[in-house]
């Protein structure tokens, strides 16, 4: 099994990425680790750390960064549908796959220095709070 908790899935930024495929991957994602630990986050207010690891080590953080700085090269159509389930299961959950693809990511990547693109691609890809 890899990180997905599947061993017929890859990561995704290792798949041809699409819209299906991302509603695939978060459904996924949502059932074994978002959802359960909604409701314990929203009382808490506490930043899911866990949940930030876990997007990214699938592959939906950063999705649509360039490949060269750790991305896919997704649309942002694929990344709604992400964006969707995630939210569906927990709302911070959806947040930070909004923050890591879309806003200052995408600006960075579009006008940034290599320097600049390169140190977003490491943090996204490494779960950091966005």
């Amino acid at each position: 099994k890899n990180e997905l908790g599947n061993g017929r899935r890859k990561r995704m930024k290792d798949m041809v990425l699409g819209p299906e495929s991302a509603r695939e991957i978060m459904q996924d994602l949502a059932e074994r680790l978002l959802r359960p630990a909604a409701a314990a986050i929203d009382l808490s207010e506490a930043y899911p750390f866990d949940h930030a690891k876990a997007l990214a080590a699938a592959g939906i953080s950063g999705m649509t960064m360039p490949v060269e700085y750790g991305g896919s090269g997704a649309s942002f159509e694929t990344a709604c549908v992400a964006v969707e389930e995630a939210a569906k299961a927990c709302g911070i959950s959806g947040r930070i796959v909004v923050d890591t693809n879309m806003g200052a990511v995408p600006a960075i990547m579009a006008f940034g220095t290599p320097a600049q693109k390169g140190r977003t691609g490491e943090l996204v890809r490494g779960g950091d709070k966005p």
